[in-house]
């Protein structure tokens, strides 16, 4: 039987915190320190954070490449002709 601390299990608002950290290209060295793990009181490690976050760590270039190009399709379709 394995016993020591219970497993991480982030919060709603800490997913979206990742989310976009990742998003805006923030080394995960940095998101780690935003993301307080209840139980300890402390930053999440890095390994923590790669377990609990995979999904968002994954995406995260996607959804920056996504923003970026929806924001020059914008630009280039304003119709702001010369």
């Amino acid at each position: 039987m394995k016993t020591g601390r219970a497993k991480f299990v982030p919060t709603k608002e800490q997913v979206l915190t990742v989310r976009v950290m990742t998003a805006c290209g923030m080394p995960q060295s940095v998101i780690c320190q935003q993301i307080i793990n209840s139980e300890t009181g402390k930053p999440v490690a890095l390994k923590t954070l790669r377990l609990a976050f995979r999904d968002e760590l994954d995406s995260g270039k996607s959804v920056a490449n996504a923003m970026v190009a929806q924001s020059l399709f914008k630009k280039a379709t304003a119709g702001t002709g010369p």
